[in-house]
């Protein structure tokens, strides 16, 4: 296994044989994760007065001034670099 560079992700494959030998009967591979990032997506959100019983498609139409078109699936989201 090679190491992945990435901008948003870099992967060091590890030698298992470095580790104590139990995890050799747990693990197959080990891999250090130097660079990772993390998007997150707003699917909806609750008001302090809502109910707590709306589907998941009222909670995503709360994030919408208009309706969304049939087939649009984009929400709002946010990068995090780690």
């Amino acid at each position: 296994m090679n190491v992945v560079e990435r901008k948003q992700l870099r992967v060091e494959p590890i030698a298992i044989q470095n580790y104590e030998s139990w995890f050799s009967d747990a693990f197959r591979d080990i891999s250090l994760v130097h660079r990772l990032t993390e998007t997150r997506a707003l699917s909806g959100f609750y008001r302090l007065s809502a109910s707590s019983n709306m589907e998941r498609s009222e909670r995503i139409a709360q994030l919408r001034k208009t309706p969304a078109k049939e087939n649009h699936l984009w929400l709002p989201a946010c990068q995090l670099f780690h």
